[in-house]
């Protein structure tokens, strides 16, 4: 047999309410209960109550007595709403406690105190049961098996005292800080004991709640609309895990619209039963795919995938990737207008598996290049197929070959082939060894040893002077100077020094650097 102490409850103005000692119960057909150990209602404590009899609860005890089957009441208290007193719509809810959260250990709840109205909240003594879990700010905790029953229930702890036990530990309601309106389902006041014994329990919550219209915000921060179906669930619940938006959303057997997670929930996909589109439209923020991959037409191929907005298209990556397609075109065009840009920060390598032309098809003679910084290596004027030899080929006004550089070379010098390491330096009619045998002129330059140098063998190439070439100088023959890496308009004379065409001026403009249609020819060595 279990007594409840002042514990009655009652419907008024339609919500759930504890019976207080000055307040009056009447029930028409009367009240009739038997006092512990009495064998019928005209003995013991408890008598009869007449139809129209009031029934008065004293500052005292008093005991309600279930006589015969069973009484099975929820030790988390919901709160139904019956509210026909105002025309405001209140927020609604009822909670399911699924079972005690497994990394948490209870506590023992040895104090209660009763919050006052805009004065204090409600408080408990929060003490070690034996190596249990410390309480804080924001958790959802359980009291259960209260000496005086009306304590168990669900509550917002709103702070607590320190991070070691005891613990004075303050919930939301009663007082100065209410409840979130997304949590109309937690107590709000404790009845104060000293002697009390309950223990303290976080928990794996389920909620279920009907939206009023201004509490319970969907995934864009609208409150639902009143009437609205809503659930919610959390593993180790705070009530953080209530007041976001999007953290209540109505079920999938309600028909209403769902969130994207909880269509995830119920079964990973989305199956479209009829030619309607599925519309993303993003006025604001952005869409974001994290981890995993992303598959287009894994079970069933795509009849199309269009991208057609206005806008810009990025794609990036952190890892190798691939566009590939299988036994079809690929075809990467701009349209109207806009150019095709390829950068890399390395190689750039174009692999036919069949042919190993690399043609370049234009509607008129447009011109097409290739270049590495500023300077080219392929350029063509006309339509052409260019084909590769295994080696840098450079069409414009001269070909070049690709070599190493055995040191720093400035652009558009003469080199020539040293003959032990066959790297290339700067050739020089004065210089020892092979220096004097010029082979043709570094079309990029080069900043240090080993750094690849192309070599312009043949055609018309800008190449350096030991002075200034003026216009009046086109179409005389240019030798290899006694200045390391440069070409002058005077045959060398010193003793030792070699005499070697490097060709005709073609193209001065009273700079230093002129071109000249190369045409290397040894005439002699100076005696």
């Amino acid at each position: 047999m279990t007594a409840f102490s002042n514990s009655l409850l009652a419907l008024n103005g339609g919500l759930t309410t504890r019976v207080g000692t000055a307040d009056t119960i009447q029930q028409d057909g009367g009240l009739v209960g038997t006092p512990i150990g009495a064998s019928s209602p005209s003995t013991g404590d408890f008598t009869q109550i007449s139809a129209t009899t009031s029934l008065l609860l004293s500052t005292g005890s008093a005991d309600f007595v279930q006589r015969s089957g069973s009484i099975n009441t929820a030790a988390l208290f919901p709160a139904y709403n019956y509210n026909t007193v105002s025309t405001t719509s209140r927020a609604t809810g009822t909670a399911n406690v699924l079972n005690r959260n497994s990394g948490f250990t209870a506590s023992t709840v040895t104090t209660f105190v009763a919050g006052v109205n805009g004065v204090s909240n409600p408080t408990f003594t929060n003490t070690d049961a034996g190596s249990s879990t410390l309480l804080e700010a924001g958790d959802i905790v359980v009291i259960s098996n209260a000496t005086n029953p009306q304590n168990d229930g669900i509550y917002v702890v709103n702070g607590v005292s320190g991070a070691s036990f005891p613990q004075t530990v303050t919930i939301k309601g009663v007082g100065t800080t209410a409840p979130n309106a997304n949590t109309p389902w937690v107590q709000t006041q404790f009845v104060a004991g000293t002697a009390n014994t309950a223990t303290a329990t976080k928990v794996d919550l389920f909620i279920s709640a009907v939206a009023n219209g201004s509490a319970f915000p969907d995934g864009t921060g609208t409150a639902y609309a009143k009437g609205t179906f809503l659930v919610a669930y959390a593993a180790d619940a705070t009530e953080s895990d209530f007041t976001s938006n999007g953290d209540y959303a109505p079920p999938a057997s309600s028909g209403s619209a769902e969130t994207l997670q909880g269509a995830y929930d119920l079964g990973a996909t989305i199956t479209t039963a009829s030619s309607t589109d599925i519309a993303f439209t993003l006025t604001s923020g952005g869409f974001t795919v994290d981890d995993g991959a992303v598959a287009f037409g894994a079970g069933t191929a795509l009849a199309s995938f269009d991208l057609t907005t206005a806008g810009a298209l990025t794609l990036e990556a952190g890892g190798a990737s691939d566009i590939n397609v299988t036994a079809a075109n690929l075809l990467i065009s701009t349209t109207t207008s806009g150019d095709l840009e390829l950068t890399s920060a390395a190689l750039l390598t174009f692999t036919s598996a069949g042919d190993t032309s690399f043609a370049i098809p234009a509607a008129s003679a447009t011109a097409f290049g290739m270049s590495q910084g500023a300077t080219p290596y392929i350029v063509a004027d006309t339509v052409a197929e260019l084909v590769s030899f295994g080696v840098p080929v450079l069409l414009s006004d001269y070909l070049s070959v690709e070599r190493v550089a055995g040191a720093a070379i400035t652009q558009y010098a003469l080199v020539a082939i040293n003959n032990t390491a066959g790297k290339v330096f700067a050739a020089d009619a004065n210089g020892s060894g092979t220096l004097q045998n010029v082979v043709g002129v570094c079309a990029n330059g080069t900043a240090a040893d080993a750094d690849p140098a192309y070599v312009a063998v043949s055609g018309v190439v800008p190449v350096t002077f030991d002075a200034s070439i003026a216009t009046s100088d086109i179409g005389k023959v240019a030798y290899l100077s006694a200045t390391a890496g440069q070409a002058t308009l005077t045959a060398p004379s010193a003793s030792g020094t070699v005499i070697t065409r490097i060709g005709v001026v073609a193209e001065a403009a009273g700079t230093s650097t002129a071109s000249v249609l190369l045409a290397f020819q040894f005439v002699a060595v100076n005696p």
